[in-house]
């Protein structure tokens, strides 16, 4: 659960909702609350139920979408009239088919730390999944590669076109890549310097 105090203002935010934010907890007692939340631990702490929260991953028709500077990103969202109303900081790819929602949500079939696979079907436009942001994950639809981008401030997303089938995510950071190139090349450096102290000792 996410850990917000009493006073805090935004307590039923649309931004916890968008964050696919299910459950808050509170150490103090709070009397008002939005109708969408429910209490379902009462003892030492509060803890809410919030059934307005996005799912895990879904897909926005890319009339949803809009473009904004990340600075005003948390207000846009916040005063939205609609809560299918996405932010992106750049230009909203327009599909090659009319975008639609499909009635089924995107699966997710697989979901570790470094790898995650969603099954799509019939859906068009951004496809999101509400985890992190970061410049390490690299997006792949049906096996190629495409580009991705941060939705909403702090998520990720990709777009889609309506044949698509299954969208991957891989956690391939370039630092690791960098850590595993220098550790070998260290690796071949020491073997070196062994090698050629052992072939002095031998001529001794």
């Amino acid at each position: 659960p996410v850990l917000v105090s009493s006073h805090f203002s935004q307590l039923g935010s649309p931004i916890l909702d968008a964050l696919s934010v299910k459950y808050l907890m509170t150490p103090e007692a709070v009397r008002e609350y939005p109708d969408h939340y429910k209490v379902v631990y009462d003892k030492e702490v509060l803890i809410f139920e919030n059934s307005s929260a996005s799912p895990k991953a879904y897909v926005v028709s890319s009339e949803d979408v809009r473009q904004a500077d990340p600075v005003h990103i948390p207000e846009r969202l916040e005063k939205a009239p609609d809560h299918n109303l996405t932010f992106v900081e750049r230009p909203a790819l327009k599909t090659e088919e009319p975008a639609s929602a499909s009635q089924q949500l995107p699966e997710i079939v697989t979901y570790t730390n470094h790898h995650v696979e969603i099954a799509v079907l019939d859906s068009a436009g951004l496809l999101v999944l509400t985890d992190a942001w970061y410049p390490g994950w690299k997006a792949y639809v049906d096996g190629s590669a495409v580009p991705t981008q941060p939705v909403n401030l702090i998520v990720r997303g990709v777009w889609i076109q309506k044949h698509a089938t299954k969208v991957e995510w891989v956690f391939d950071p370039l630092s690791v890549k960098l850590g595993f190139w220098i550790s070998g090349i260290g690796l071949l450096i020491i073997c070196g310097i062994a090698g050629s102290y052992l072939v002095q000792r031998l001529s001794f």
